[in-house]
């Protein structure tokens, strides 16, 4: 599945400031569960096969099938070689910083973000990240990347069930695309400023690692 352009609807750090707050201001740890182990297994095991595309053995018999199943996709098997690999982002973003490590920068001026999920993508679940503009506007700022626009970000997400599946979204980030989160980002730092949070619960409150601690459940 490929997207053309970058989405327009709203990213789950603006929804939610405070969740922002919590994780880039007041740097609280992010429980990570299975699920997030898994994928930092997965991760780990991708970066040093990437660029010869063999495959790794690894000890752990669902996640050497994932590699099997994304080191043979024939979309994978296209996509150009890294010339970096988890990259620390730190830029200033108006009164803020942008913090964060990229997965991996190509010698084609394009971004690979390796994911997993239990099932594939969809536009919502697109919308909810905004690491497709954040990454390549810091990689830009710190001269990671030519300011060459549109500059290619693409997930590579590979499905953890059964039968795993790779689905690659690739999306053309513009420099309009760039000024748009600058703004957004201004907009959530003054409203972490002000302290104007959201008081009620919403369907993504669900999964908030900071859900224990928010005031919105107590």
């Amino acid at each position: 599945m490929r997207y053309a352009e970058s989405p327009s609807s709203c990213y789950t750090y603006d929804h939610c400031p405070r969740k922002y707050k919590f994780r880039y201001i007041e740097k609280l740890p992010d429980p990570a569960g299975p699920a997030a182990e898994l994928g930092k297994m997965f991760e780990d095991a991708v970066y040093p096969a990437w660029n010869n595309r063999n495959i790794p053995n690894h000890k752990d018999p669902k996640i050497e099938k994932m590699l099997y199943t994304l080191f043979t996709s024939i979309e994978v098997l296209s996509l150009p070689i890294a010339s970096g690999f988890q990259e620390k982002i730190d830029v200033v973003c108006g009164r803020s910083r942008l913090l964060g490590y990229m997965d991996m920068r190509h010698v084609d001026n394009s971004i690979t973000d390796i994911k997993t999920s239990k099932k594939q993508w969809d536009e919502k679940k697109l919308s909810e990240s905004e690491q497709h503009v954040a990454y390549p506007y810091g990689a830009v700022k710190m001269g990671l990347l030519q300011p060459i626009f549109p500059i290619v970000f693409r997930y590579v997400i590979t499905t953890t069930g059964e039968n795993p599946i790779v689905q690659v979204i690739e999306l053309n980030i513009t420099e309009m695309d760039f000024m748009e989160y600058e703004k957004r980002f201004s907009e959530r730092i003054k409203k972490i400023e002000l302290e104007i949070f959201p008081t009620k619960r919403c369907y993504e409150c669900n999964w908030c690692p900071y859900k224990k601690i928010c005031p919105a459940w107590n």
